[in-house]
């Protein structure tokens, strides 16, 4: 059976700002493939989303992208 993956378990690790998480999750953005596929752009024009927030999300981002390189080198 897979394994439920509910939006708290993908974004304690990557948004630890709940305010940020909030807003990702206002705007329907619940895992971090649906996070990885939006651009820059994308994520500004999300509600409650500043400057300061936006750093914070794309860092995550780019974190979770490494260590999905790196899982799938290992595989």
């Amino acid at each position: 059976m897979k394994e439920d993956t509910t939006t708290d378990e993908y974004f304690t690790v990557v948004c630890p700002n709940v305010r940020v998480r909030n807003a990702l999750v206002r705007s329907g953005i619940t895992t971090m493939p649906q996070l990885c596929a939006l651009s820059e752009t994308q994520l500004r024009r999300v509600y409650n989303i500043g400057e300061k927030s936006l750093k914070t999300v794309l860092e995550e981002k780019a974190k979770y992208l490494a260590a999905t390189a790196l899982e799938e080198e290992n595989i």
